[in-house]
């Protein structure tokens, strides 16, 4: 029912969680609910943010559903390794340390 409700709003930004991201294989979830409704809440906003952990950087977790693309930001913590940094931003990744 969310999913279903979910594509009948808009949203300026939408802040996002993920289970893991990684360079070879973008992003991933522990459920298909999951990933659903983070696709759906991407494609109705117009500004895309993942919040997540240093440590779901390069992890990969059940289910692949969506390149890095699909958001334009991505926000961790400080205890993001430089060399970890580097190699996102290297790629054209908008990667921030919060």
């Amino acid at each position: 029912m969310a999913l279903e409700h979910s594509v009948r709003y808009r949203a300026n930004k939408a802040f996002l969680g993920v289970d893991g991201l990684s360079l070879a294989n973008g992003l991933t979830a522990q459920s298909e609910k999951e990933a659903a409704m983070t696709q759906a809440m991407a494609g109705q906003s117009e500004e895309t943010f993942l919040l997540c952990d240093s440590s779901k950087l390069e992890r990969d977790s059940y289910l692949k559903f969506a390149p890095l693309s699909l958001a334009q930001h991505i926000l961790t913590d400080p205890k993001l390794p430089d060399e970890l940094l580097h190699r996102y931003l290297e790629k054209g990744i908008d990667l921030r340390r919060a």
